[in-house]
């Protein structure tokens, strides 16, 4: 499997390095005679991307004459994070793939009771300035320090409030998550803040909330570990994929889809 990109977007167009690493995966998958080929994507690849993805297929259409999008959300696999990502499956058969959804945690529980000693649980306030540091007290539930007033800004951020008259959207504000709902997309970013206590989610919240096990150790710099996390699939989603594939290659055939799971089938015809 391979990450897709969107071609058309800055730095990332159809012959981009991870454009061009995708269609190697499917090559490499072809020249193995791998029974599939999964890439995990985006959901606009079904529209700005979707020729390119198409151009692949038909590379390889006579070995793999079904193609299967799978819109799944880690948050119907017991991730308390809401984030749904596209997988594209190149196979010789349709797979009926079958989702049982397992409702997630709520936030705080998600969060709570991290034994003693695990990895990654050191603070990242020193990776963000002391302006961004300041503002953390200040936000509400659901709310980013760019919408903080502009008299509270002046008093606590000027650097921030200068930069937010610059730059009219900026992506990577703290942002307190809420309580009540499920945490937003982990990526590489250090941006979420806890949401009853004044200060940044650890590197092993952040693997909580994907579902990573709590023995899952991020190497490298701490800078580092988020990229890891939004760089990769959430384990339930991945064990979910892998099994459904599994049972599928050893000949076991389950019940249709749930209702209201997306899926469409290409070249069918």
């Amino acid at each position: 499997s391979a990450p897709a990109s969107l071609p058309g977007a800055h730095g990332r167009g159809p012959h981009s390095p991870i454009n061009d690493c995708i269609a190697e995966v499917v090559a490499v998958g072809h020249r193995l005679a791998a029974k599939f080929i999964v890439v995990e994507s985006v959901s606009q690849m079904l529209s700005s991307g979707y020729h390119f993805m198409h151009e692949l297929w038909e590379r390889v259409r006579d070995e793999y004459p079904c193609t299967t999008w799978l819109l799944v959300n880690a948050y119907n696999h017991g991730v308390c994070q809401w984030r749904p990502r596209l997988f594209w499956v190149l196979s010789r058969e349709s797979i009926p793939f079958h989702l049982e959804v397992r409702e997630p945690p709520p936030l705080l529980e998600a969060l709570a009771d991290l034994p003693a000693g695990v990895p990654n649980q050191e603070p990242l306030e020193d990776l963000l300035n002391r302006e961004d540091v300041a503002c953390l007290p200040l936000l509400e539930p659901g709310r980013s320090a760019v919408a903080l007033p502009d008299e509270v800004l002046a008093a606590v951020a000027p650097r921030a409030l200068a930069h937010r008259n610059r730059h009219k959207l900026h992506l990577h504000w703290p942002t307190r998550l809420r309580a009540d709902r499920p945490s937003k997309v982990i990526y590489s970013a250090v941006k979420w803040v806890h949401p009853v206590e004044h200060r940044l989610l650890t590197a092993r919240e952040c693997a909580r909330l994907m579902g990573f096990p709590d023995d899952f150790e991020l190497v490298g710099h701490k800078r580092e570990w988020l990229a890891q996390l939004g760089k990769g699939i959430c384990p339930p989603v991945g064990e979910w994929l892998a099994g459904e594939v599994a049972a599928f290659l050893a000949g076991k055939r389950g019940p249709p889809l749930a209702e209201g799971q997306r899926v469409e089938r290409l070249g069918l015809d």
